[in-house]
């Protein structure tokens, strides 16, 4: 199961966009991005191969062939008739009391009938498989699970093709052993969902779908509505298909084990899912894989409902060194209580939240690998939050999110896939490290877009809409390669580009406008040239064109807001030629005399 994720995790990392060169529009990309694409070596393509294979065994180690098995023989089954009048069965495995019908040896069982108030119940000895097929079943039970497994190796729930198959609870649970039957379903052992047909779970208190060990779903349409967790799993949540429409009063999609860090991980390879909750929209105690899959979720409200910021930002006059979205330590600013912006949930054993639940879209206290699938994120909180490490290696993210739209404690690395940040107070914030490989990013962010103690750049195609600092590194800044363009704060407490220590340029396209109270430049151990310029006041929307001294265009972008100073660089720059910058009304020739043209504060002009 770890290996898997460290496999998936590991292939993110590979950085399939080396360096570019410049271009004549932010949205084309250069000829020599092309080649480089194109022009992969052995090494890499055998390294992708490698890849695509590594998630295959990974895929396949985590569903069983029996995990996927749908098809039954009706004859070969034992039929189970549901029944407020009685209950019918014909086998000695099966024993009915009253409302309560209960399994007790190893087989496959069809069920079909309906209960209005009473619960199957499996109980056999703990190294037996059992099978249930619904085949349009009701059952409600106003004091228990409706389904609950109370001992079994495994047990595998089919939907019967073109069935439709509800369990419900009545609002109440009675403690009947050591566990709080409070769910729909309740297994303290490995749990299979599968089918065609759908299912529909309605937990009036409690939980909609729990396992006490592992909760695997490969098909199937499923319609859940639970006051607290919607899936959960301990050991895991693994997921191959299906349909899903969740509302939860706390997380949608919730795997917790607090006794072994191994487990309590999600891993979904794809699905639909329709998400909205109270808490997390899905959440892991280990490590989150996302292969695939089409997510729409909800937490926490939306956007609108994530905190105001407005008087923690600690920036304000701060150049290098002074970051305004994050402290020095690398710490999370804090308000005027003193207390952290966002404290994380607190979990029992049952997967019971704290007061003070999280609301984040997309939660992992382990590592949080995305290598495909598209997302749509509404988050009070972070949209996507990793404890660890979060690597992104393709699909399409479209987030608004109340705080970060993407936050690691430990590195976020892009190295593919589309993202879209609408709304977020950090766009991308890594508190070791960012690094953007490849991939294509939009972002726009109250405080700062890339924030951590160190960002690299070496791919991609970024652009950055940033009220505080577009990119701030309390370490060092380096970009070798891909294209970056950063509109950047009006006013002086902030910058465009802002880092503490040191920012060196050996390739790619960089573009920079914002404010001339904090501009910075590039230093002095740069290969490539850089102009610093201030261009005093600036309209948003207009030009900013780089040409040489033959009057060639090399580079032309547009600011989305107004701005006063501007930093571009790129190959074509070197040393000893002359160059026009035009921004706006200002046009401003500059001989580079050496690689770095204006340095500090408001300089170059």
């Amino acid at each position: 199961m770890k290996r898997g994720i460290k496999k998936t995790v590991a292939a993110c990392c590979i950085a399939l966009m080396l360096l570019s060169g410049c271009t004549k529009s932010a949205g084309t990309e250069s000829a020599d991005t092309k080649d480089t694409v194109s022009d992969l070596t052995e090494q890499q393509e055998e390294n992708l191969s490698d890849t695509d294979e590594d998630t295959a065994e990974d895929t396949d180690s985590m569903f069983t062939d029996r995990d996927k098995e749908v098809g039954y023989d009706e004859n070969e089954c034992t039929a189970i008739q549901l029944s407020d009048d009685g209950s019918s069965c014909d086998s000695q495995s099966v024993s009915i009391e009253g409302q309560t019908v209960t399994i007790t040896e190893e087989g496959t069982y069809l069920l079909s009938g309906s209960l209005s108030d009473g619960s199957v119940v499996i109980y056999t000895d703990e190294n037996v498989k059992v099978r249930l097929i619904l085949n349009g079943v009701s059952i409600n039970s106003s004091s228990s699970a409706a389904i609950y497994v109370k001992s079994a190796d495994k047990v595998f729930i089919t939907l019967a093709p073109d069935t439709e198959n509800v369990l419900s609870n009545g609002g109440t649970y009675e403690t009947v052993d050591d566990n709080n039957i409070d769910s729909a379903i309740f297994s303290k052992s490995d749990l299979t969902l599968n089918g065609s047909g759908s299912l529909k779970v309605t937990a009036k208190e409690g939980h909609g779908v729990v396992s006490k060990d592992d909760l695997v779903i490969t098909g199937g349409t499923y319609n859940i509505d639970a006051a607290s967790q919607g899936l959960s799993g301990k050991d895991s949540i693994r997921i191959l298909d299906g349909d899903f429409t969740v509302t939860a009063g706390k997380d949608a999609l919730h795997a917790e084990n607090e006794d072994d860090k191994e487990k309590g991980f999600v891993y979904i390879a794809g699905g639909t899912f329709a998400l909205a909750s109270s808490g997390d929209g899905i959440s892991a105690s280990g490590d989150m894989t996302l292969l695939d899959g089409t997510y729409t979720i909800t937490a926490g409200g939306g956007s609108e409902n994530g905190e105001d910021h407005q008087e923690e930002r600690p920036g304000g006059s701060g150049g290098p060194g002074e970051p305004g979205g994050m402290l020095p330590s690398g710490e999370r600013p804090q308000g005027e209580t003193g207390e952290e912006l966002q404290e994380e949930s607190e979990t029992t054993d049952e997967g019971e939240a704290s007061e003070t639940a999280s609301t984040k879209r997309i939660k992992a206290n382990g590592s949080l690998a995305i290598s495909g699938g598209t997302y749509t994120i509404y988050a009070a909180d972070d949209g996507f939050h990793s404890n660890s490490d979060i690597a992104i290696s393709g699909g399409t993210l479209t987030i608004a999110s109340g705080d970060d739209g993407i936050h690691a404690d430990g590195q976020v690395t892009v190295s593919d896939g589309t993202i879209v940040i609408s709304e977020s107070y950090e766009g991308i914030e890594g508190s070791e490290k960012v690094l953007i490989a490849g991939g294509r990013i939009t972002l726009t962010s109250d405080d700062d877009g890339l924030n951590s103690a160190v960002v690299e750049i070496s791919g991609g195609h970024t652009e950055i809409d940033a009220e505080g600092d577009g990119i701030d590194s309390n370490g060092t800044f380096t970009v070798s390669g891909g294209e970056t363009y950063v509109s950047g704060p009006a006013g002086d407490g902030d910058g465009a580009l802002d880092y503490e220590t040191d920012a060196v340029i050996t390739g790619g396209i960089l573009i920079a406008a914002g404010s001339s109270g904090m501009t910075v430049n590039f230093g002095e151990k740069s290969t490539q040239g850089s102009i610093l310029l201030n261009t005093g006041s600036q309209k948003a929307g207009t030009d900013i064109v780089l040409t040489d001294a033959s009057g060639t265009e090399l580079l032309s972008w547009q600011s989305s807001k107004s701005y006063t100073s501007v930093v571009i660089s790129c190959p074509e720059i070197v040393q000893g030629e002359s160059y026009t910058i035009k921004a706006g009304t200002s046009e401003t020739t500059v001989t580079m005399d050496s690689l770095i043209y204006g340095a500090g504060k408001s300089m170059g002009r």
